[in-house]
């Protein structure tokens, strides 16, 4: 059992102070910091191809672990169409309303785990389906396509695809998913790996609508449009959470990605535009 040594500030009520506010949050990270530390050197990782990146997960995207991707944008209007509780009814426009999930980074990491891993590559929900000609052959060769009808039958599709031994990554549409689906999405992901799977990596996208809902994914990363120019779209990464990750300054959690047409590679930008402004610089090129 884990105990926090030191002083907490008494339980934060609406009339709690901002600075006891920010010590119970470092008091959190701490708790989640040192939860990861033993676990840390164990834990099986897939390399993103992204070095800065790497580096402040330890090492890349830890297997049998959750991380939720926050899409692109999305419409008012398309957000006043957002399907109602869980009762299974059938999605109207796709998964949610108007929002896009950050598909080229997804792809990337999908073929990053298909380097690391024997198996299939899930992806659930239309929303999530990456057009055929745009993927690299080796990855639409392993890939699985399931198309679900309700948010109900995303979910069971993500928490059966985690629980199966041939399957090294789901990428998949989890917009609506509750605290409780996600705990559930969690423990099947362990469960997968201890039935003998070797480990998945769910990659789970949402509307950005839902980064205040509650979620037990160890890593949360929100992706915005970045500067297009002659070497391609780019995309800013911003990780909003990692659990046992000891907590860094906010601008060392941004980076920059660029998609480059000519190759197919997506790459990082090593003077990231979001934090020095150089965004119409050419990008020093680094192969995923």
């Amino acid at each position: 059992m884990l105990s926090i040594v030191g002083d907490l500030p008494a339980a934060v009520t609406p009339a709690a102070t901002a600075s006891d506010r920010l010590a119970l949050r470092a008091a959190i990270e701490a708790v989640e910091c040192r939860e990861g530390a033993e676990a840390s050197p164990r834990t099986a990782r897939i390399p993103t191809g992204w070095p800065d990146i790497d580096r402040a997960l330890g090492g890349g995207l830890a297997l049998n672990s959750v991380h939720e991707w926050f899409g692109l944008h999305e419409s008012a209007e398309a957000s006043g169409r957002v399907e109602q509780g869980g009762s299974g009814g059938v999605e109207q426009g796709g998964s949610g309303g108007g929002w896009l999930p950050p598909l080229t980074i997804l792809l990337h990491l999908a073929h990053r785990a298909t380097m690391h891993r024997a198996g299939l590559v899930v992806w659930i929900g239309a929303r999530c389906h990456p057009s055929p000609p745009a993927m690299p052959r080796d990855l639409l060769s392993r890939s699985l396509f399931v198309s679900c009808d309700t948010r109900d039958q995303r979910i069971w599709a993500i928490d059966l695809s985690l629980r199966c031994a041939g399957v090294c990554a789901i990428i998949a549409d989890a917009s609506g998913l509750s605290m409780a689906e996600s705990r559930r999405c969690q423990l099947a992901a362990a469960a997968g790996a201890a039935e003998g799977n070797g480990g998945a990596l769910p990659l789970l996208a949402r509307p950005s609508r839902e980064r205040a809902h509650l979620s037990a994914a160890r890593t949360r990363w929100l992706v915005c449009p970045a500067s297009f120019n002659e070497h391609g779209p780019g995309w800013s990464i911003d990780l909003l959470r990692c659990k046992g990750v000891r907590p860094t300054p906010e601008d060392a959690r941004r980076w920059v990605v660029r998609h480059e047409h000519a190759t197919g590679d997506v790459y990082l930008v090593p003077e990231s535009p979001a934090r020095d402004g150089a965004a119409g610089q050419p990008p020093q090129r680094r192969t995923a």
